[in-house]
């Protein structure tokens, strides 16, 4: 059983154990402090059921027949929810992604580092370049909210982008239409830093690049 709570602290660190007599009331197995509702929170448990300690991002794909599928919460069959079942409260690294960096870095150990990942499901020894890393990182870490700085890494942003952000159904006051949203070259894929966080930086930080003009949240 693994506890987890919305904190930059686990709970062995002293955050309830020891001080509260209420612990198993105040929280529950494989999820968060219990309290009023927080959409920053995730607010799911299955007592022993280890597989919600694995982190997961909301990721919202339209299914051939047209229907808006939430594919983070089919693979752990949980209620599609913003609320509560969409949420990343904890950073983790998983040991799968520390080999696929070692496999992408080179080196002599490359193969058996892409071979201990694809091992661990029955699959069989594909040779460690570069392309098939990426194919492996795209299927291992699926949900996992590492795709998009992946292929902001590879050079591979702006491409991907233009061709899953063509022709976009969308319905406007009732009426069918499309969009298609182009990516943005000066800014590199970088989001852009709050400006509340620049003002306190006292000059240390300035805004990324793209995002420094009035109009730049306005674009098309």
């Amino acid at each position: 059983m693994i506890l987890r709570i919305a904190s930059s602290r686990i709970v062995g660190q002293g955050d309830i154990v020891g001080r509260s007599g209420y612990f198993s009331l105040n929280l529950s197995a494989n999820s968060v402090m219990r309290g009023r509702l927080d959409a920053r929170r995730t607010l799911k448990s299955l007592v022993a059921d280890l597989r919600f300690n694995k982190k997961y991002m909301p990721i919202n794909v339209r299914n051939s027949n047209g229907k808006l599928v939430n594919y983070s919460c089919e693979l752990y069959g949980v209620t599609p929810n913003f609320q509560y079942n969409n949420t990343q409260d904890v950073v983790i690294l998983r040991f799968a992604d520390v080999l696929l960096m070692g496999a992408e870095l080179g080196g002599p150990k490359a193969q058996a580092y892409l071979d201990q990942v694809r091992s661990r499901v029955n699959l069989p020894s594909v040779p460690a370049t570069l392309e098939n890393i990426k194919k492996e990182r795209l299927y291992e870490l699926a949900y996992e909210g590492v795709r998009y700085y992946d292929l902001m890494r590879w050079g591979d942003l702006e491409k991907e982008v233009n061709r899953m952000k063509k022709d976009v159904p969308v319905k406007t006051m009732g009426v069918d239409g499309t969009i298609t949203i182009q990516f943005r070259k000066e800014t590199r894929g970088f989001l852009p830093i709050p400006e509340d966080e620049i003002q306190l930086s006292n000059g240390s930080l300035v805004q990324n690049p793209g995002w420094d003009t009035p109009d730049a949240f306005y674009q098309d």
